[in-house]
């Protein structure tokens, strides 16, 4: 499975959406956000680690 895919899963699972993870990281919009591709992946990457760090894999 991707970090993609984890990270919808994610998002699905706590009921998140892309600007409330924006927000975490001091982007002001969604669109800032997504226009930072290489950013956005690093991102998702993380997000995705710090899960499954704290509460195991992703399923």
């Amino acid at each position: 499975m991707t970090d993609e895919q984890k990270y919808k899963i994610i998002k699905a699972k706590h009921k998140l959406i892309d600007k409330d993870i924006a927000g975490w990281f001091g982007y002001s919009s969604v669109q800032s956000f997504n226009a930072t591709l290489n950013g956005k992946r690093k991102i998702i990457a993380g997000v995705v680690k710090l899960y499954e760090h704290l509460f195991g894999t992703i399923e």
